[in-house]
């Protein structure tokens, strides 16, 4: 069963955090992919509403099962950015993935600043 579509409110929610969260992620992963390139992807997708041709003829690849493990970073960050924006994705925010990536500090840090009140 797919998510619900995030409304504008919550996908600029979203751009304002990933917008956030490229100044403090690693640069790379432990496997030395580029994170940058992938938060940016995001962020891409969700600033200027691409379609998945406009996706495509962007980063490349092509979304089917056989063509999905050759992605790089930043196709698998916007397909994954599109499928979040038409609500067929997903167990949360994006931005969510990438404070994981974030040193304790950092994290902490976020955290404080972006507690929900209860």
């Amino acid at each position: 069963m797919p998510s619900r579509v995030p409304t504008p409110a919550e996908i600029a929610a979203e751009l304002a955090a990933l917008k956030e969260l490229r100044a403090l992620i690693p640069p790379r992963t432990l496997f030395g992919d580029d994170n940058l390139d992938a938060i940016s992807a995001e962020i891409d997708v969700l600033e200027h509403r691409l379609t998945d041709r406009q996706i495509a003829a962007i980063y490349g690849g092509d979304e089917t099962a056989e063509e999905y493990d050759g992605l790089t970073p930043a196709e698998e960050s916007a397909d994954y950015a599109y499928q979040w924006m038409h609500g067929a994705a997903l167990d949360g925010a994006m931005s969510e993935g990438w404070v994981s990536t974030l040193s304790e500090t950092a994290r902490q840090q976020w955290a404080a600043r972006h507690a929900r009140p209860s």
